[in-house]
């Protein structure tokens, strides 16, 4: 399915800022580690830039919503069971300057990463303790290392090393990359069990029942994605 579902992503027909399948990848992944459980109507809007897909027909919504579901639910699965397994064709290349390039697969993951966590930056300032700021910080500049040259120069500048240059970091993200997901998914995870039963974090952006649902599926949001929480 993750063919059909990367044809459907790259079609002309899809509103432009659509995600790519390793963005949704490393976008799906930041979800799946929040603080605190999301529902399907909250990040799916954000895999089409907020825009309707324009599915052909409701079985093809039907389809790749449940697409996008199967996706988010094991990476759900990998961050409960702390299990991560960092997706095999989002890998960096070993020339660690070659994942720079705009194609390049883990730049993707990397942008779409960074773009879930940013989503969700007030979610996790709003649980995280202060003991473990240091290590989220890193693991964060690891995983949206490669999202862009610029930020990853922005990053050597803070290192405040003479001797790091982008080259040096590039190669040892590359090393490290697989460990910091890993780190970063416990993290959400150590989050959730440390504070237990709370209550929820509300966002301002909110959808009524009788709304339609924003996965596009045409249908009112208590008829779709409302009642799958998981």
């Amino acid at each position: 399915m993750n063919a059909e579902l990367a044809q459907f992503l790259a079609a002309d027909e899809r509103p432009e800022g659509t995600m790519n399948l390793a963005e949704l990848h490393g976008f799906l992944f930041s979800a799946a580690c929040s603080p605190e459980p999301l529902k399907p109507s909250e990040w799916l809007p954000l895999v089409f830039n907020g825009e309707v897909p324009d599915y052909s027909s409701q079985e093809e919504a039907e389809k790749i919503t449940m697409a996008l579901m199967e996706i988010y639910n094991e990476l759900n699965r990998q961050e409960q069971e702390q299990q991560f397994e960092f997706p095999k064709f989002c890998l960096p290349a070993n020339d660690a300057m070659e994942n720079f390039a705009d194609d390049a697969p883990v730049a993707n993951w990397s942008r779409g990463f960074l773009l879930g966590h940013e989503w969700l930056s007030e979610l996790w300032d709003a649980y995280i303790p202060n003991e473990i700021d240091e290590e989220l910080g890193s693991c964060f500049i690891v995983l949206s290392f490669f999202a862009e040259r610029k930020l990853a120069e922005e990053y050597c500048a803070e290192a405040g090393d003479k001797g790091v240059t982008i080259e040096t970091m590039a190669e040892s993200v590359v090393d490290s990359i697989d460990k910091a997901a890993k780190s970063y998914a416990n993290l959400g995870r150590a989050i959730q069990i440390a504070l237990g039963p709370r209550t929820p974090f509300v966002r301002e952006t909110k959808v009524g029942r009788n709304d339609p649902c924003p996965c596009g599926s045409g249908k009112k949001y208590k008829q779709c994605c409302m009642n799958r929480a998981d």
